[in-house]
């Protein structure tokens, strides 16, 4: 078994041939949580998203394009460089727009 944190907490995470099939909480926890072993039943899944995706009309045309399009357009699936690429340009194009104070670069939970 290997140590890992997640956002939940840290676990001991089992595996068997290559896959994951447990996350037991790490004893010296306090007040662990069941949430970080639900990990177990979507690492593998079929629906678990493997590549960066970016809204279609987004890549094509730039930073508020087609809003009416959210949530009908499809998605592309891009490289991780090129993920990158877009999300820093992105990320300065706002901050000289907005400021640093336009970046949300937190939690929700």
């Amino acid at each position: 078994m290997s140590l890992t944190s997640t956002h939940w907490g840290t676990y001991h995470a089992e595996t068997k041939e290559g896959r994951l099939v447990d996350m037991r909480p790490f004893e010296e926890d306090q007040d662990p949580t069941d949430i970080g072993r639900g990990i177990v039943d979507v690492v593998d899944s079929e629906t678990r998203i493997t590549s960066p995706m970016i809204r279609k009309s987004w890549l094509e045309n730039g930073p508020g394009s087609r809003p009416e399009c959210r949530g009908q357009d499809p998605f592309v699936m891009v490289s991780w460089d090129e993920a990158n690429r877009l999300v820093g340009a992105e990320l300065s194009r706002v901050i000289t727009a907005y400021g640093n104070e336009a970046i949300f670069a937190g939690s929700y939970g």
